[in-house]
């Protein structure tokens, strides 16, 4: 058994000629009333749509409560016991509630009275009879309204659609009910919305909020978002109180549809932690006070189209990891009081409109993994303050369009890997001090257009998997320190344009898995100055002549049961593979 679900029922001013830009969300007309929870009153009050087939509720909360469930039904509950209610659509008392009106053919008018809609605004028709020319939860453009009546129109301010023969139709696809909690002799000090009916054979399902308001000046914790029902067409959400509750974490979670907040006084909260998180439709929020709050993590998760955020009070903020993650539509911030924030791994994630950032304060920042992981569209990054940042795994990943980096303070950085994996039009890097890094794994994987790296100090580095693979520009590299590196597996993979390797010492490589494919793909590789490769490995394809590798097979230690591979290089007609084989080594090829 489910909840029907349905398109929103979003009414949408059009500004005709406009840029895209944030519109303020307009409430249905065609919605019931509710009425403000003032500041004093402890109270929830919910819009809530009832589809034919019935649609569940559950809620429940601390403190006896009454619940008036809007149909001419109450309940009164004991505290901490849930209320369980399914709808009957054919409910007399929920009649009239899908906004009725008449279709005239005289004038082509759809007539309400006090209809509540403005020329430009999305409307749609549900359970149409006898009129034509209208189809069904398709979206029209109200035009040449007045009080009781209004035309419509295929396209903002196009002409009136022809309406054949007088009949009728509901401008909303449901019934709708108010319902009211409140306290029933005592005081309500909680309440969570994000409660399973527990109807046998009931699955996941979508209540049918529409609307919220709720406060209590005795709140001590409120549930509204989660993830125990799913909330599709909740778009506003007042909350007017929240008493003494100092953590909103997840407030606001997986309201998919949610496009209007309105938040009481917020001046004790201290953790918004994944308070927005999943309002895919939610593209800005109003200033409220944020002062005591330390935690942000996650705040705007997958807040897909948000556009604008405002200049939040940040000071007491340590965390602000994934903060914007997944916010696609995000292409600016404004400039945070970061100062106390220690955290911001992941904070633009995923935000592939941010082509730039502020310079923020990050003098107590200890990590930045994936900051900028997936910002697709980042050019340029500021030269902030990164002399405590340990973590720059990831940081840069898929920055496909960022070509230049500042010389970053790099000397406490102790993991660097993936730090610009895939950042495709990276030509060159400043020489980073890495003395304390201890993994480049990935580094510059897939860096196609890096065409130098500087003499970096890798004397500490034991991970260097992958670090220049499919660097296909890279004509040359430095004789990096590689004496404490265990792992070396494709570090060159697939450098198309790489002439030759130095002597890098491999005395430490641990075993075959961590040496393998380390030069295929190589194809322009005319000399390797190997010193001491003591496992298999192959450098089949290369471009190396006799000379270069008798010079490989010279410089090969004594081994026993390790092959190396030379076939489909040019000198392999020249050579002296002998040099290898008495020393214990394999040559095929």
């Amino acid at each position: 058994m489910s909840t029907r679900r349905v398109q929103s029922s979003a009414i949408k001013p059009r500004t005709l000629g406009a840029a895209t830009a944030v519109t303020p969300w307009v409430r249905n007309p065609s919605w019931l009333a509710l009425t403000a929870v003032g500041d004093s009153e402890q109270k929830f009050s919910g819009l809530v749509a009832v589809f034919p087939q019935g649609s569940y509720l559950a809620l429940s909360a601390t403190g006896n409560y009454t619940v008036d469930w809007g149909d001419g039904t109450t309940a009164n509950v004991n505290t901490g016991d849930t209320a369980l209610k399914l709808y009957d659509f054919g409910d007399v008392d929920l009649d009239g509630t899908n906004a009725p009106v008449d279709l005239t053919d005289t004038g082509d008018l759809v007539e309400r009275t006090a209809h509540g809609y403005s020329n430009g605004m999305e409307v749609r028709f549900y359970n149409i009879v006898d009129t034509t020319g209208l189809t069904a939860a398709q979206v029209y453009y109200v035009i040449n309204a007045t009080t009781n009546n209004f035309q419509v129109a295929a396209t903002v301010g196009g002409s009136a659609i022809a309406l054949t023969t007088d009949g009728s139709a509901t401008l909303l696809p449901y019934k709708q009910a108010i319902v009211v909690v409140t306290p029933n002799g005592g005081t309500l000090t909680s309440i969570n919305i994000n409660v399973k009916n527990t109807t046998s054979g009931l699955q996941t399902y979508e209540t049918g909020w529409l609307d919220i308001e709720v406060g209590s000046p005795n709140f001590t914790s409120i549930t509204l978002g989660g993830s125990n029902v799913r909330f599709a067409m909740l778009e506003r959400a007042a909350v007017r109180s929240i008493g003494s509750i100092t953590n909103l974490g997840g407030l606001f979670t997986n309201f998919i549809k949610l496009q209007a907040v309105v938040l009481g006084n917020t001046a004790s909260v201290t953790s918004m932690v994944n308070m927005f998180s999943g309002c895919f439709s939610l593209t800005t929020v109003a200033l409220f006070s944020t002062a005591a709050v330390t935690g942000m993590t996650g705040m705007f998760f997958q807040c897909r189209s948000l556009t604008i955020v405002p200049l939040f009070n940040t000071a007491a903020v340590t965390s602000m990891e994934e903060m914007f993650r997944q916010c696609r539509s995000l292409a600016t911030v404004p400039l945070f009081n970061t100062a106390a924030v220690t955290n911001m791994a992941g904070m633009f994630r995923e935000c592939g409109s941010i082509t730039t950032v502020p310079r923020f304060n990050a003098a107590a920042v200890t990590t930045m993994s994936t900051m900028f992981q997936d910002c697709t569209s980042l050019a340029t990054v500021p030269l902030f303050n990164t002399a405590a940042v340990t973590n720059w795994s990831g940081m840069f990943i898929n920055c496909f369009a960022l070509a230049t980096v500042p010389l970053f303070n790099t000397a406490a950085a102790t993991n660097m890997i993936n730090t610009f994996n895939s950042c495709l039009s990276l030509t060159a890097v400043p020489l980073f001090n890495i003395t304390a890094c201890t993994s480049t794994i990935g580094m510059f994987f897939q860096c196609t257009s890096l065409t130098t790296v500087p003499l970096l100090n890798t004397a500490a580095v034991t991970g260097m998997d992958d670090m220049f693979r499919a660097c296909t520009s890279l004509a040359a590299i430095p004789l990096l320190n590689t004496a404490a590196a265990t792992s070396l597996s494709g570090m060159f993979r697939d450098c198309t344009s790489l002439s030759s390797v130095p002597a890098l010492n491999t005395t430490t490589v641990s075993s075959s898995g961590n040496f393998s494919n380390m030069f295929n793909g190589c194809n322009s590789l005319s000399r390797i100055q190997a010193e001491d490769f003591r496992f298999t490995f192959s450098v089949a394809s290369c471009k190396l002549g006799a000379a270069q590798l008798d010079e490989i097979y010279t410089n090969l230690p004594v081994v026993v049961g390790q092959t190396i591979t030379v076939s489909n290089n040019v000198g392999t007609t020249g050579d002296d593979p002998t040099i290898a084989t008495a020393k214990g080594w394999t040559v095929t090829g």
